[in-house]
């Protein structure tokens, strides 16, 4: 398994993709093509950041209620 491993570190250097980041991903034909993408339309938030709102949340006790019940029937954090 260490070699797969090694292999795909190899395959995304050469790609240019460094790990953890985004990448553009499309089909062409039959074929997947996987690029870099160095800017995305917007912005990704932890868990943790997101339970922090919760948490912090100014809202009327009615409406943040209504919104957990949205976010958890959305499967969202």
């Amino acid at each position: 398994m260490q070699v797969a491993r090694e292999e795909k570190k190899t395959m995304r250097k050469k790609a240019g993709i460094e790990e953890g980041e985004i990448v553009k991903a499309k089909l062409v034909g039959k074929t997947i093509v996987i690029e870099p993408r160095k800017e995305v339309g917007y912005r990704i938030f932890t868990p943790e950041q997101i339970k922090q709102w919760k948490k912090d949340d100014k809202l009327s006790p009615k409406l943040a209620k209504e919104t957990e019940k949205y976010w958890d029937e959305a499967g969202l954090p």
